[in-house]
């Protein structure tokens, strides 16, 4: 049987007040969400599901809570499968111990980042665009993003990530480029080629071997 918290309550001696207690202590979610500009539907949900990280600032600004309190009162999500939002301080922190653990990996690049929804805020593309790099690795032209975003110590890194995940860095080519020309001759024309009678002689004399031809 869960444990009823009176949202009026204090918080517990050495401990933090939930979100609930939070909410309600600092006016209620109609007065929260009058002062931040929110729906107060929104802002009920908070309540249960925790207050945003983007949201931290502004009730540390008010003198709601301490960002501290706010960390504890996050719900607990069994078998989270990516690290909950931070901000860039606690990003920095977060890429800064990967790195020094000699950690090169492109799942725990997204674990530390949030996950595909939030690295896609950060980065300013589109979730699924972002979603499928777990899979064909991230692509080489968005390297320096990633680094400028925070969600990324260096492009060596990256380098290192993709090796790991034994999956090419999708890589385009320059902008006014054209692709390189295919081969003058396929590998199944030259098969044909050694195939012929004499054809193994022409293909000598073509390549200039010496002693043949």
């Amino acid at each position: 049987m869960s444990q009823i918290i009176d949202p009026k309550a204090p918080a517990p001696a050495g401990g933090f007040r939930t979100a609930e207690q939070i909410i309600h202590q600092a006016g209620g979610a109609t007065g929260v969400a009058r002062a931040l500009g929110r729906p107060a539907t929104t802002v009920s949900n908070w309540r249960t599901c925790g207050v945003p990280r983007e949201n931290w600032a502004e009730f540390v600004a008010r003198g709601w809570a301490s960002e501290a309190e706010l960390t504890a009162s996050e719900p607990v999500r069994k078998n989270r499968r990516y690290a909950p939002a931070a901000s860039a301080e606690v990003l920095k922190a977060r890429v800064e111990a990967r790195v020094a653990a000699g950690i090169f990996s492109v799942e725990q690049i997204f674990k530390d980042g949030g996950g595909p929804t939030v690295m896609a805020r950060w980065l300013g593309l589109g979730r699924t665009t972002v979603a499928k790099w777990l899979e064909a690795g991230i692509p080489t032209d968005h390297w320096d993003l990633m680094v400028e975003a925070g969600l990324a110590a260096s492009r060596e890194e990256l380098h290192r990530a993709c090796d790991a995940m034994k999956a090419p860095c999708i890589s385009r080519p320059p902008v006014g480029l054209a692709p390189p020309a295919p081969p003058l001759v396929s590998e199944a024309e030259r098969g044909r080629v050694l195939g012929w009678k004499g054809g193994l002689l022409a293909f000598t004399q073509a390549i200039d071997i010496p002693g043949l031809g």
